[in-house]
């Protein structure tokens, strides 16, 4: 007892400017971009070194912002769910918590992609500066011209390979400080790239609507080659997206992208590439001086004081109008850590007066303390620190070796004209619990015959737990210190009209309900029109 009052003692001690860089970028980065099941909306992954980020989009009625912590890489990654039928091309601010200076951008969503843009600080700034004129054209009518112009000695330009364009470089007439690339791009390349995935979509809508009308007839065979050729249209899609970008960087820049889509027959497009000015003179207004402090308490961990002084900076006098939205995302994230303080405050206090009285049981360990856990576990990623860390780690050991039960009810959920609804319960999907050491892509599970290969491949990853009965119901019995990283959900006999769903533990944990050491969750499952 006395080890466990100490280890309490130790965790509730204490609940209660960084150096800033030259200029925050924001750069799209294409091969992070992944499909997940977003339930058809749409998503965007942000990265970063930097934990301490304020996320805004203010043309979106309803965003799901959600901080996901550390990877392996050392990349913090913030998750972003937007609804298609709110905005397609969402405008997203991100800042440095506390600071003035942001970045922005705009994002093409599809629906079941995460578009992945990277956050991080430059030395030198650039941005594009787009000088087109209506009149701008060339007589050839299959090519097409991008024309860059910049004082940057070292200005890199990539073009895709496949589009096979004529690149030149020269310096301007008038003004050798000046230099000019030159991108003469043949339109054939282009549009037999777009063609091709026209003709995949519209082969694959062929097999798709006769495997929908007859489920019963259709063979092996028919998902297989259903498969293949959503397989080919994500590659041809993803062909098609690089050779449409121009990518534009020096030594120490962030790194911009020129976007072909504009193009056509006798089109020329230009773009200047500037050096923006380095902001020497510091902020000494009011609103940046309370943004400065507020950041400053929140990196302390005291939010309430932290709140204060963004709420001041909200009211300056020379608060500027664009940051308000950004201000009000600080004072927002202050109030997460508020309440999940307190939960966690509330979890840690109970179990050490139990404890201290005689009346705690195994039980109510379990119960207080994986509620801490859990809380501080999502402060943690609010405000990356090691004071929570190093807490979180002491909770995991007191309780490692303590059960866990788990409950899953599965919904079965079908989308139709009629739109999404609920239609009863889903029986005969598989649990398996997945232990390997990377995050499984939605690209290696998407079919049945994909998931068994995956397991197959990497049999010590994998474990069959369970499956469902006519009601939909799962019961599990695990150990806490032996917990998988995820669980695969795997439906059985339904021609893969419902796809397999993949959930971290972490991400389970959060969800469910009830008791601590018996966890519920419900879980919605997605079938297509014809059952």
């Amino acid at each position: 007892m006395k080890k466990l009052l100490l280890i309490l003692t130790l965790i509730l001690m204490g609940m209660n400017i960084h150096a800033q860089s030259d200029f925050i970028s924001s750069s799209p980065v294409n091969e992070e971009d992944c499909f997940a099941d977003l339930q058809g909306k749409g998503g965007i992954l942000v990265l970063s070194e930097l934990g301490d980020l304020a996320i805004t989009i203010n043309n979106v009625k309803a965003p799901q912002i959600t901080p996901k912590g550390k990877r392996k890489d050392g990349l913090y990654v913030y998750e972003i769910v937007i609804d298609l039928k709110d905005n397609k091309t969402p405008k997203v601010e991100v800042n440095r918590r506390g600071e003035i200076y942001k970045t922005d951008f705009v994002v093409s969503l599809k629906a079941d992609l995460m578009r992945a843009y990277k956050i991080e600080y430059v030395k030198m700034p650039i941005r594009m500066e787009d000088q087109t004129k209506s009149n701008n054209a060339i007589l050839d009518e299959k090519l097409a011209e991008v024309e860059i112009s910049t004082a940057i000695k070292d200005l890199q330009v990539v073009v895709s390979p496949k589009l096979n364009a004529k690149i030149t470089k020269s310096v301007k007439k008038n003004d050798n400080s000046i230099n000019i690339t030159t991108i003469v791009i043949p339109l054939e390349n282009i549009n037999k790239a777009k063609q091709e995935v026209e003709n995949l979509k519209a082969e694959h809508q062929k097999i798709f609507d006769y495997i929908d009308k007859n489920s019963s007839k259709a063979t092996q065979a028919d998902f297989d080659k259903e498969q293949m050729l959503r397989n080919q249209i994500d590659d041809a899609e993803n062909a098609l997206n690089t050779m449409m970008h121009i990518g534009v960087y020096a030594n120490g820049t962030n790194r911009e992208q020129i976007d072909l889509e504009p193009i056509g027959p006798r089109v020329k497009l230009c773009y200047g590439v500037l050096l923006l000015k380095q902001i020497e003179k510091v902020y000494v207004t009011e609103c940046s001086a309370m943004m400065t402090e507020g950041a400053r308490l929140y990196g302390l961990r005291q939010y309430d004081g932290a709140r204060r002084n963004f709420v001041k900076a909200l009211n300056a006098k020379d608060t500027p109008g664009d940051l308000i939205p950004s201000i009000n995302t600080n004072i927002l994230q202050c109030d997460t850590c508020l309440l999940y303080e307190k939960y966690a405050l509330g979890s840690l206090v109970k179990m050490k007066q139990m404890r201290q009285a005689g009346e705690a049981n195994q039980k109510d360990v379990v119960k207080y303390a994986s509620g801490a856990l859990e809380f501080l576990n999502v402060l943690n990623k609010y405000n990356p620190c090691d004071f929570y860390a190093e807490r979180i780690e002491k909770l995991e050991k007191l309780i490692e070796d303590m059960p866990l039960d788990l409950k899953f009810t599965i919904a079965k959920w079908v989308n139709d004209y009629a739109g999404f609804y609920e239609d009863g319960k889903l029986g005969n999907v598989e649990l398996w619990a997945y232990s390997g050491d990377d995050e499984p892509q939605i690209k290696m599970y998407q079919t049945d015959k994909k998931f068994l290969s995956m397991v197959n491949n990497h049999a010590n990853d994998f474990k069959q737990l369970g499956e469902s009965n006519d009601e939909g119901v799962i019961d599990i019995h695990l150990v806490r210190k032996d917990l998988p990283k995820g669980f695969f959900f795997r439906p059985v006999g339904y021609n893969d009209r419902i796809k397999i769903k993949y959930m971290g533990a972490t991400e389970i944990m959060l969800q469910s309900e009830c008791e601590y050491n018996k966890r519920q969750i419900r879980l919605k499952m997605y079938t297509r029109v014809g059952k």
